[in-house]
C-alpha cells in the first residue's frame, strides 16, 4: 500500500475517531443524559435502601467522573417525615479500563463532601436509620 493511501487512511480513522468522542461528550453533557443518570440512580437508590431517595442533578466530567448534587435520604420512609442524610456533593470516579473489560461500572472512589445525618430516636428506642442495616440471613 502506498504511502499516501495508508496517511489519508489514519487521518480518516483519526477523524472519526475524534467526532465520535466530540459526540459522547456532547451527549454525556446533555440534559437528557443527565435526566436519564438522575432518575436510574432515584430508582436505583430508592429500592435498595428501602425508602425515599432523591438527587437533585447528575452529570459526567471526564475523563470518569460522576457527580451527584443535592442528595437527600428520607429519615423514615418518605422525605415528608424529614431527612435522615443530606449531601450537597458527591463525586464518584470511575475506573475506566475495569470497567471496560467487565462490561459494569467499577468505582475507584467516592468523595463525599459537606454531608448532614440527622439522627432521631424513637419513642420505642429505635433510631431512624435502623432499618438501613439489615441482619444477615442465617
Amino acid at each position: 500500500m502506498p504511502h499516501r493511501t495508508r496517511n489519508i487512511i489514519i487521518i480518516v480513522l483519526t477523524g472519526v475517531v475524534l467526532l465520535t468522542l466530540a459526540g459522547l461528550v456532547c451527549y454525556l453533557n446533555s440534559r437528557t443524559f443527565k435526566g436519564k443518570l438522575k432518575a436510574k440512580a432515584d430508582l436505583t437508590l430508592s429500592n435498595v435502601l428501602g425508602r425515599e431517595f432523591t438527587i437533585d442533578s447528575a452529570s459526567v466530567q471526564l475523563p470518569m467522573n460522576i457527580v451527584l448534587h443535592g442528595l437527600k435520604l428520607a429519615s423514615d420512609d418518605s422525605l415528608k417525615n424529614g431527612m435522615l442524610l443530606e449531601v450537597p456533593l458527591i463525586k464518584v470516579v470511575i475506573h475506566p479500563w475495569i470497567s471496560l473489560t467487565k462490561g459494569r461500572i467499577a468505582i475507584n472512589q467516592v468523595g463525599v463532601y459537606g454531608a448532614q445525618a440527622r439522627l432521631v430516636r424513637h419513642p420505642d428506642g429505635s433510631w431512624n436509620f435502623s432499618d438501613l442495616f439489615k441482619p444477615d440471613p442465617a
